[in-house]
């Protein structure tokens, strides 16, 4: 990556960020917004961000940054990895569209029914963003292991969606994204961090084991709080 790449993603607004990682300030105005950090269990929002500077400093830990070290921070890589994975996660859709045709053909999941609760989804496809894979890893759950595995993996899928009402600085509908679970009416459970809810028809998803199928209710399993 370019030294005027990282120059860029360290001036991507951070409270922009955070919302992609479905993080909304607790309070604040301005130019300082308090969230619930991300990098730790709390009940009072310590987290701050200061928009005029784009700096971050959670004041339970004693320590702040940029967004590149944010993102080292909370995915735990280094600092190339971390741009990378960065520069997956804060793309613009575009970003998406250079895949393959065969791989996305591959790897889009039709839904059955019409999304409920005003969603309407935009595309979905191979789970590569950075910051959907650092919330697997957050709940416990080794990425490379799933890969291997392949039966769950398969079933996964990153989501981008809009909701209805939820509307961006610009005026247009804001896109939000999420982890998806195809279930066995081909509609999707979906999850982020401090998020779940389903699009298409609800259903429970099968994995196969070696002894038979294994039933995996909702949001249960990978979905489970």
């Amino acid at each position: 990556m370019k030294k005027d790449h990282f120059s860029a993603l360290k001036r991507f607004p951070i409270v922009q960020f955070l919302t992609k990682c479905n993080l909304v300030a607790v309070h604040g105005q301005g130019r300082e917004l308090y969230y619930l950090s991300p990098l730790r269990e709390e009940r009072t929002a310590s987290f701050a961000v200061n928009t005029r500077k784009n700096c971050w400093f959670d004041h339970g830990l004693g320590e702040g940054g940029n967004l590149l070290d944010l993102a080292m921070r909370l995915w735990g890589m280094s600092y190339a990895d971390a741009a990378e994975s960065l520069g997956q996660a804060v793309a613009c859709p575009a970003a998406y569209d250079d895949a393959d045709e065969q791989g996305r053909a591959r790897n889009f999941v039709p839904l059955v029914a019409v999304p409920g609760a005003g969603r309407t989804v935009l595309r979905t496809g191979e789970l590569r963003s950075g910051v959907l894979r650092a919330y697997l890893v957050s709940r416990g759950i080794a990425v490379e292991a799933l890969q291997a595995d392949g039966r769950v993996w398969s079933q996964l899928r990153e989501v981008h969606y809009t909701q209805a009402g939820k509307y961006a600085a610009d005026g247009r509908l804001r896109a939000y994204f999420a982890i998806g679970l195809v279930n066995e009416s081909q509609g999707l459970e979906i999850t982020a961090r401090n998020f779940q809810s389903h699009l298409g028809t609800k259903d429970v998803t099968f994995i196969r084991g070696p002894a038979g199928p294994g039933r995996v209710r909702g949001h249960a399993g990978l979905f489970r709080r």
